[in-house]
């Protein structure tokens, strides 16, 4: 069986390191070393004499969290100094092997400022600024990778202009791709619509509605903004109340229109949901409310709606 901790390397007499994990390939030691080396060559301190990194690959039980590389980084007298948890997130051995590096580089360059650095916290955490520069293609780093939204199921409520009622609905929200996404919503108008008729009777609207949207997706550092266009059918029932003789009719309106969100991720399962959706409704089917002649409960030339939810959310 082998040793917990095994292939101890010596760069330049001044730091060891060690792989905390038996068989650990992702990155391998030879990388690592190589990685190490080519950043403290260029780092002059006597301050690293003797100093032991030690690095372990692990996983997260929180499935949100996946796989990780802690860094721990002692002193000459065998005192923890610097931990990191590092998330893996698709990088490659050899980007990991730098981001390693880049961690060491910046704490004995601290040290040498004469910052005080002390053990960090043990809990994932982003790597520095200057590994976008490592990372690869694309420049993200792994936190940012990891953290993408990638659907959400929301609750939502809001208002519906004009008239201004009220509005309750479910909507869902799905990544097609790593700049669009593709929404559909069902949204239910809680108060009805009213027009006062000739005569002292009231015609009376409800409806509901269901909706499909495309969206082109823009990351502002955690908050997602999307911004795309959407086809929307309305099923409308109208009725009538105070007249001789009452009667309910069915209508069906299809509406084009854009719609815009906001989506702010809370904690690791959650997201707080905005939106506004402006559209013009037609009736390609006809569908007209007629009483005595004449048309009432006509669909507005343009109408808006904006609501607010809370989402249960899935991330990349």
């Amino acid at each position: 069986m082998l040793p917990s901790w095994f292939g101890v390397v010596t760069l330049l007499g001044r730091l060891t390191v060690e792989a905390g994990s038996p068989d650990a390939l992702c990155p391998d030691l030879a990388t690592t070393e190589q990685a190490i080396f080519s950043r403290l060559g260029a780092l002059e301190t006597e301050g690293a004499a003797r100093w032991r990194l030690r690095y372990t690959n692990g996983h997260a039980p929180n499935a949100a969290s996946g796989d990780f590389v802690r860094v721990e980084l002692f002193d000459p007298e065998n005192e923890l100094r610097l931990t990191r948890d590092l998330p893996m997130a698709g990088e490659s051995c050899e980007t990991m092997a730098r981001v390693i590096a880049l961690v060491v580089d910046r704490f004995f360059r601290d040290l040498v400022a004469g910052e005080s650095v002390e053990a960090s916290p043990l809990e994932p955490s982003s790597e520095p600024a200057e590994a976008k520069r490592d990372s690869g293609a694309g420049g993200e780093n792994a936190e940012q990778k990891r953290r993408e939204l990638e659907s959400f199921l929301a609750v939502r409520g809001g208002v519906v202009f004009p008239p201004v009622l009220p509005t309750v609905g479910l909507a869902f929200v799905t990544r097609v791709s790593s700049r669009l996404a593709l929404g559909s919503s069902a949204t239910w108008v809680i108060l009805p619509r009213t027009e006062e008729l000739e005569g002292g009777g009231q015609a009376e609207l409800r409806s509901a509605v269901l909706r499909l949207s495309l969206a082109g997706n823009f990351e502002l550092g955690g908050p997602r903004l999307s911004l795309g266009p959407t086809l929307a059918y309305s099923a409308e029932w109208g009725s009538t109340s105070g007249l001789p003789q009452s009667a309910v009719k069915f209508r069906s309106v299809l509406a084009a229109g854009l719609e815009a969100g906001l989506d702010v991720p809370l904690g690791d399962a959650w997201v707080f949901d905005l939106s506004g959706v402006l559209e013009a409704p037609f009736r390609p089917f006809g569908g007209e409310f007629v009483i005595d002649g004449k048309e009432v409960l006509e669909p507005p030339a343009v109408r808006a709606w904006l609501a607010v939810g809370i989402a249960a959310a899935w991330f990349r």
